[in-house]
């Protein structure tokens, strides 16, 4: 035990000296420095229980949940304390793998995979929950949709300090009831018996492992992309049997190991090896062996007699002021492509090309130069004998002395005015010693995954991509540690300071210009990665045969040189500053690749009623030729991230998240690029509200036409729903009491003023196109806020698949059975379905309650008798589930009006007679069709009341038996739903389902109250 700690605990229990650190606890605690209590009061009263830690010491969580698992209610310290075994327990986590093991079982349960891989959509080296508990909680990253990490933080921040993820805080304190996650991602193992899952022995045998990757296993790609599997020099294909799949290297350039088992989590939880079950069931199935795509670039082919006529001479060119260096040992077809894509690519800068033939052994090769040269078409030299790279690149910069040099590998291709900006550059800045454009395998200087060798291809073409990159990225450069040499600019005066390649230390390559770079940097000058170029790579051609042998001894012979290289690169590579340019370019490839023919839907990241009604308008969309793009916003706090509602996917690694407050003007960028059609606004809920401003600024200013739709009431009230954080409607009351309202709710730390708030939409909304409703409820509550905004109704369309009407059952003897739909929050009605259960319990009332999806209670019901199914999947799920239950009747117990209320459909889908309170949209369109129960509002305040007039209900007279509902639908979304002329009313009706008749006042309408 540590002597301080021991000190400490000694003093607080036999009030001696305290166990708490004074320093340790205000440095980290500054609500408790602010407060001015005694840091030993606070903890001993408070601090524990709200899982501080009383010094660096003891962590209390972790001791907790260690050995205190079946022990409630007392101080970890003073437990630990009293125990007899104290020299054999530890008081912090040993590492952090011992801590998220002891996690992991307490946060499942409300952890949702589907949720957290969907939202975030990352590529994980490890399961979902592990990512969550290591990293992506330090991002901001929800686990579930029912819990906000930062609204979390915002009224627990002393949790920042603890290094655990607000999650497990919430679980282990018990500081706040928590809905369970409906299911972990169980996408069935297609190609696996259930029961081979389980058991190892049923898993093929290393044998039949072998023989079957062996088909596809790429041996020289493998050994290429592992140096120590080289080194070892063990056979590849046994070491990816037997270690590498497990450490996660991949067998071939197209299949991604890690990529295949953090998306299909039964494969992993099967413990086969991914690629075996790729090859074997996995492509048969559909699934993705990476992220990108099924092809690799394209080899460049050997220009023909007919091409080589448009090459333009660069040979002893007069004012040449750059000379082209490329040494040349094999590779027939990739040298000469890479020739010629220099001289048939006019430029304005005049320069020269120096092909140097280091003592090829290919005889036709050889000869294909020569002739080359005799055409004068550049200037060419032939070493004696094999020199090696470094030394046959030091014979060209010698041969030019007054030149800039460009290093030009003879595997590389380059397009339009390459030379021309690579130069700019330099032009720019005098500083500047090296330049080296973007490419698809340039280590740290690649594209689109930086320091990967980007084998597979994208949508675009590399000549496209630099075209890209020329028009989002012009005059953009940023500092790197080092050049690479693939292609590689140098001042002439930075090598007339430092000297030419160093070929003493470094041989025949792999890590000289590293070296020069370096130099270059220590001498004062720097290196940049010049983003508006891209130059394709085709890798280790002509000098491949010594890459294996050279590249080691490079590299030792860089860290003898400069020791702080390594670090160097290191710390270029955390910090990646060139992802801001990397981003524009995923971002003009996107908007290229979607066309102007778009419209753009901002909306956020909870799913619910929203995501379902954008999904539906984008269907529409897509079936009239125009495609949707989603910007969501709310990822991680302040972040959006960019979604196409189409299968037109693109490989994008930089922008799956974009910072609103850091980044935001690329999403300007990037709706200037697209020019859509359209923008809507369906929700910026999730957002900062200064990002929420930052964003509508960027609307307004770069989308001419947008429209706005209510889906809540996030214009009027900071809590989106008209709900004070005491769980009651708060009836709309005027500014003064919303600013109130604002400034005492605990549960939101941002203060915005309500004037500002409805100064900020009044001007967002005033510039939209048109300002949609879901319903004339809505549209009457926005108005009362916004006078001079014209609201158009326009309710949802809606379809669902054919179901079995469930037809009201008869009077029996049996309980009541109520099924309430959907996620049940708060602000859903949640404490009323906890009141309902309860009174019915009390008085043994005949009522049985169910919900079909969660709630935020489930503790609390469950003890209450009350089911809950977990989310549903889809509606056919939904429907599914209300057939087991075969409720009499659907409860609707919101307490804020509603905009519109989907689970409302899909009970009038299924033929299950809804009731609901009188307020909002469910009972605007129940009247609207005369349908199910309206019930008086105040009977919310009143469970008691409102048991007794549910039993009171007559089941056959709320209307719905056997009658089927048809939903509001549109002949064209673009005609009718945006069009300014377009009606707004309710175009549901209901008929029955067995005569087909058009009815809609058939049934008899209860209002209860």
């Amino acid at each position: 035990m540590l002597p301080k700690l021991k000190t400490a605990l000694s003093e607080l229990f036999n009030t001696e000296p305290s166990i708490v650190d004074p320093n340790y606890y205000l440095r980290n605690y500054p609500d408790v420095a602010a407060s001015g209590m005694d840091p030993n009061h606070h903890f001993m009263q408070f601090g524990w229980r709200e899982g501080r830690n009383p010094s660096a010491s003891f962590h209390t969580l972790f001791y907790k949940d260690k050995y205190m698992r079946d022990i409630k209610f007392e101080n970890p310290a003073k437990h630990y304390m009293k125990s007899t075994l104290r020299r054999s327990v530890t008081t912090t986590p040993a590492s952090a793998r011992d801590f998220v093991e002891i996690q992991r079982p307490m946060v499942e349960p409300y952890f949702d995979e589907d949720f957290y891989r969907s939202t975030y959509q990352i590529r994980l080296d490890v399961d979902a929950l592990e990512h969550y508990l290591t990293i992506g909680w330090r991002e901001g990253f929800d686990p579930s949709p029912t819990f906000s990490a930062s609204e979390y933080l915002k009224f627990n921040s002393h949790v920042a300090t603890t290094g655990v993820s607000p999650l497990y805080h919430c679980v282990s304190t018990q500081s706040k009831p928590l809905s369970r996650a409906a299911r972990r991602s169980t996408q069935p193992l297609r190609s696996l018996d259930a029961a081979n899952i389980q058991t190892e022995s049923n898993l093929p045998d290393r044998e039949k492992l072998l023989s079957v990757i062996a088909q596809e296993f790429d041996a020289a790609h493998y050994l290429r992309e592992n140096s120590d599997v080289a080194a070892a020099n063990v056979d590849p294909l046994d070491h990816y049997v037997d270690h590498g799949w497990r450490e996660g290297r991949n067998p071939s350039p197209l299949f991604w190991t890690n990529y295949y088992l953090s998306q299909y989590g039964d494969v992993r939880s099967a413990g086969i090896n991914p690629f075996y079950h790729y090859i074997v069931f996995g492509r048969s199935e559909g699934r993705s062996p990476n992220p990108i795509g099924r092809t690799l670039w394209s080899r460049p082919e050997a220009p023909s007699d007919d091409d080589w006529l448009e090459a333009r001479p660069a040979s002893r060119t007069p004012g040449a002021t750059v000379t082209v260096i490329m040494p040349v040992y094999k590779g027939y077809a990739d040298t000469l492509a890479a020739i010629y894509s220099i001289l048939a690519n006019p430029q304005k800068t005049k320069f020269n090309l120096l092909v140097l033939n280091d003592c090829s052994p290919d005889a036709a090769l050889t000869s294909a130069l020569r002739r080359l040269h005799e055409k004068g078409l550049f200037d060419y030299f032939e070493n004696e004998e094999n020199r090696g790279f470094v030394a046959t690149v030091n014979i060209g910069i010698a041969r030019e002395p007054l030149l800039d040099v460009v290093l030009q590998n003879s595997d590389t291709v380059v397009y339009g005015d390459w030379l021309d900006r690579i130069l700019a550059h330099a032009d720019h800045d005098p500083s500047i010693a090296s330049i080296t454009p973007m490419s698809n395998n340039a280590t740290i200087c690649s594209y689109p995954d930086t320091n990967r060798n980007n084998l597979i291809s994208v949508e675009s073409s590399p000549s496209v991509i630099d075209e890209f990159a020329r028009v989002c990225n012009r005059g953009i450069h940023t500092s790197i540690p080092t050049g690479v040499g693939f292609c590689m600019y140098m001042r002439r005066s930075v090598i007339d300071n430092v000297g030419a390649l160093d070929e003493a230390s470094f041989g025949r390559g792999y890590g000289e210009e590293n070296d020069w770079c370096v130099r270059a940097i220590k001498a004062g000058f720097k290196n940049v990665l010049a983003h508006d170029v891209f130059v394709f790579h085709t890798g280790q051609i002509s000098f491949a045969d010594f890459a294996a042998d050279e590249y080691g001894a490079g590299q030792t012979a860089l860290s003898r040189k400069h020791p702080d290289y390594k670090l160097r690169v290191q710390q270029y590579i955390s910090a990646d500053p060139g992802r801001w340019a990397r981003m524009r370019l995923d971002l003009y490839r996107l908007a290229r690749r979607i066309g102007r023919n778009s419209a753009v839907f901002v909306t956020h990241v909870w799913g619910g009623g929203i995501e379902t009604h954008v999904q539906d308008l984008a269907k529409r969309l897509a079936e009239e030729n125009l495609d949707v793009v989603y910007l969501r916003v709310g990822v991680g706090g302040d972040g959006a991230r960019i979604e196409l509602a189409s299968d037109q996917h693109i490989y994008a690694p930089s922008i799956e998240q974009i910072s609103l407050s850091r980044e935001g003007e690329l999403i300007g960028d990037f709706l200037s690029w697209l020019e859509p059609r359209m923008a809507h606004v369906h929700s910026f809920a999730g957002l900062s509200w200064n990002a929420t401003k930052n964003l509508m600024s960027i609307i307004r200013e770069t989308t001419p036409v947008y429209y706005f739709t209510s889906h809540d009431f996030s214009s009027i009230c900071h809590r989106h729903h008209l709900v004070t954080n005491e769980g009651l409607y708060c009836g709309q009351p005027s500014v003064d009491i919303c600013a109130v309202c604002a400034k005492t709710d605990s549960e939101h730390s941002e203060y915005v003023d309500p004037l500002e708030r409805r100064a900020v939409y009044d001007t967002f909304l005033s510039g939209a196109q048109s300002v949609f409703t879901p319903s004339s409820d809505t549209r009457m509550r926005l108005s009362r806020a916004y006078p001079s905004i014209d609201c158009r109704v326009r309710p949802h369309e809606e379809t669902f698949p054919t179901a079995e009407v469930m037809t009201t059952t008869e009077e029996t003897d049996g309980p009541l059975q109520i099924a309430i739909i959907g996620a049940i929050g708060p602000h859903k009605g949640a404490a009323i379905v906890h009141a309902l259960a309860l009174d019915a319990k009390q008085r043994a009332l005949p009522i049985h309650y169910s919900i079909v999806g969660y709630s935020c209670y489930t503790p609390l019901l469950a003890e209450l008798g009350v089911m809950e199914t977990g989310r549903y999947r889809d509606v056919e799920e939904a429907f599914e589930l209300l057939r087991q239950i075969s409720p009499h009747l659907a409860l609707f117990p919101s307490i804020w009006p509603e905009t519109h209320c989907y689970t409302l459909s899909i009970a009038l889908a299924a033929g299950i007679s809804p009731v609901v309170f009188d307020i909002g949209a469910p009972a605007e369109r129940l009247r609207a069709l005369g349908l199910g129960g309206v019930l008086d509002f105040a009977l919310a305040d009143d469970p008691c009341a409102l048991n007794d007039a549910l039993l009171s209900l007559r089941r056959a007279d709320l209307g719905l038996g056997g009658k089927k509902v048809t939903f509001q639908s549109y002949r064209s979304l673009l005609d009718d739903y945006y069009a300014s002329n377009s009606s707004g009313a309710y175009g549901a009706c209901a008929t029955d389902a067995r005569e087909s008749v058009s009815d809609p006042t058939a049934s008899s309408k209860i209002e209860v109250g």
